[in-house]
C-alpha cells in the first residue's frame, strides 16, 4: 500500500523554487509540478474516495457569483478534537505551542519603553496568523466588534463597514506583552476600544 500523496501549491521565484528543489532532492522527496488540470483531478478522486457523489471542484481560476465571502475558506481550518479558544475563537489556540512560529520570542526580553514598537511587529504577524485561520471572520468575533463600536462613544456617528482595525485576542495580547513589557510605571496603551 503507497502513502496518500497531496498537492502542495507554492508561488515563488526562479530562486526560491531553485533553493527549494535542492532541499527536496537533499531529502530524497520526488517533486513532480502540478498544473490546475491535476489538481482537478487529484480533489475528483479523494471525494470519490469519500462519497460516491460527483463533486464539483473550485480553484482560484473559477469565478462563483454566489459566494458571499471574498476571501474563501480559511487557510488553516479548525483541527478537529481539540477545544476552541475563548478569546481568538480558533481551534486549538493560536498561541499553543503547536502553532509556534519562527519569529515567537525564546526568552523574556527586559522591560523598556521602547517594547511598545516590537509588540506592535509581532501584533501584526498574529494578525496574519488569525487571518489566515478565519478568526476575523468568526461569527462570535464579527458581533464582538460590532458590538465594541456601537458601545464606542466616539463612534456612533459615524457608520462604519469593514473597519480596518481588529481586536486583538487577550490570549495575543497576554503572551506577547509577557514577551516584550514595559518598565514598571508605565502603562501599556491598551486596545482602541479598551
Amino acid at each position: 500500500m503507497s502513502a496518500k500523496r497531496y498537492i502542495f501549491a507554492i508561488w515563488t521565484d526562479e530562486t526560491e523554487e531553485l533553493a527549494i528543489r535542492t532541499f527536496l532532492e537533499h531529502c530524497g522527496i520526488t517533486v513532480k509540478e502540478a498544473g490546475i488540470e491535476d489538481l482537478k483531478q487529484h480533489l475528483e478522486s479523494e471525494n470519490s474516495e469519500q462519497s460516491s457523489q460527483p463533486v464539483e471542484t473550485k480553484t482560484d481560476m473559477d469565478v462563483d457569483s454566489d459566494d458571499n465571502d471574498p476571501l474563501g475558506p480559511p487557510i488553516f481550518p479548525p483541527v478537529l478534537g481539540t477545544d476552541e479558544c475563548p478569546h481568538c475563537f480558533c481551534a486549538p489556540c493560536c498561541t499553543s505551542e503547536q502553532f509556534r512560529q519562527l519569529w515567537w520570542q525564546t526568552e523574556t526580553i527586559e522591560p523598556h519603553e521602547r517594547n511598545s514598537t516590537a509588540r506592535k511587529k509581532c501584533y501584526k504577524k498574529f494578525w496574519v496568523m488569525l487571518q489566515h485561520r478565519g478568526a476575523w471572520r468568526h461569527p462570535r468575533y464579527v458581533s464582538k466588534k460590532q458590538l465594541a463600536l456601537q458601545t464606542d462613544a466616539r463612534r456612533n456617528l459615524y457608520v462604519y463597514h469593514g473597519h480596518r482595525r481588529d481586536i486583538m485576542p487577550d490570549c495575543i495580547v497576554r503572551l506577547v506583552r509577557g514577551w516584550l513589557s514595559n518598565p514598571g510605571g508605565i502603562d501599556y496603551m491598551g486596545h482602541l476600544w479598551d
